[in-house]
């Protein structure tokens, strides 16, 4: 698969490429020819979004590392139009000078 792939230039999908050791091309099947573990090495696993599923292939030792539940970031561009937005939302919400806020007055009932 992986040979016909990398001869016809075609990407293969990242589901397949899980599936096949890329050292020994052995096929990776769970419990029989690679084992999986979730590991966390991050500060004594105190960031729970550091996880990482490590695949380990039998037959060669290798071990592939695969991101666990990590949202990913958006684009940098895409972050500080959302930046910007909020200051502006911010801007707009606090009052113009020369206007004073209007806070109810409080009155005590003896």
């Amino acid at each position: 698969m992986r040979a016909v792939s990398l001869k016809a230039q075609i990407r293969q999908s990242p589901a397949l490429k899980r599936t096949i050791c890329k050292f020994c091309d052995t096929l990776l099947i769970e419990g029989q020819t690679c084992s999986s573990t979730v590991e966390n090495d991050s500060k004594g696993g105190r960031k729970p979004w550091a996880d990482l599923l490590t695949i380990r292939c039998k037959t060669c030792g290798n071990a592939k590392r695969y991101p666990v539940n990590a949202p990913r970031q958006k684009r940098r561009s895409l972050r500080n139009r959302e930046k910007d937005e909020s200051k502006m939302d911010l801007k707009s919400d606090s009052p113009a000078d020369g206007q004073a806020l209007e806070t109810p007055s409080t009155t005590r009932e003896s």
